[in-house]
């Protein structure tokens, strides 16, 4: 995938593998990790960027992102982007100072990559994605309420390779994240998120190497 339409199309296609279920023999047998979720979610970082670059119809209140036109919106859904809207095929089209950020582009370059890919708890995967923190790892493995789960993950499975999000600038308190993000913040932001997936790619690699 190269551009926000790839991630977009992907996504669309009922045919389409969720990036953890690719090469699942990959983390399974080789990894051993028992269950796997998406360590950066392109929805939940998307939906900062249409707050960020579109503020007048994206409107922020405490934690929530929504559209203007649709104030019981809890959060800004794939189907809601990708509907017919006015005089473009998909609502996301119209996005275009997001679409065409080069930032944005290389992190969806990224995507796929097994750094992408991270072990998690029974039920995590779920949890993480409910937790109002746009899915961000950096936020919810530095969350106090799951700051044990994340110690014991980093136990049972040595290659997790999660202490660079436990450490990370970014593990704050959603509010005060989102307080902090302007346009040169958040490309800063998409940066980091490729340098945590193309680091921890490299760390799976060379263990997988090693078990060979």
């Amino acid at each position: 995938m190269e551009t926000v339409s790839d991630w977009f199309a992907w996504r669309a296609d009922s045919k389409s593998q969720s990036v953890e279920n690719r090469n699942a023999d990959r983390y399974t047998v080789v990894l051993g990790w028992e269950n796997r979720d998406v360590l950066y979610s392109f929805l939940g970082i998307y939906t900062i960027g249409l707050w960020v670059f579109y503020p007048d119809e994206f409107i922020r209140k405490n934690v929530i992102i929504r559209h203007e036109d649709r104030p019981k919106m809890k959060k800004v859904s794939f189907n809601f982007l990708y509907e017919k809207c006015e005089n473009v095929e998909h609502r996301y089209l119209k996005y275009k100072k997001v679409n065409e950020l080069d930032e944005l582009k290389e992190f969806i370059r990224n995507y796929d990559l097994c750094g992408n890919v991270i072990p998690i708890w029974p039920g995590g995967n779920i949890a993480k994605g409910m937790q109002y923190c746009f899915d961000i790892p950096d936020i919810y493995f530095n969350q106090e309420k799951v700051s044990l789960w994340t110690k014991v993950l980093q136990q049972k499975y040595e290659t997790s390779f999660l202490q660079a999000l436990i450490d990370s600038i970014y593990g704050k308190e959603t509010e005060m994240f989102l307080n902090e993000m302007d346009e040169e913040g958040y490309k800063k932001f998409l940066k980091h998120c490729v340098k945590i997936i193309r680091d921890r790619t490299n760390l799976i690699e060379i263990k997988e190497k090693e078990q060979r």
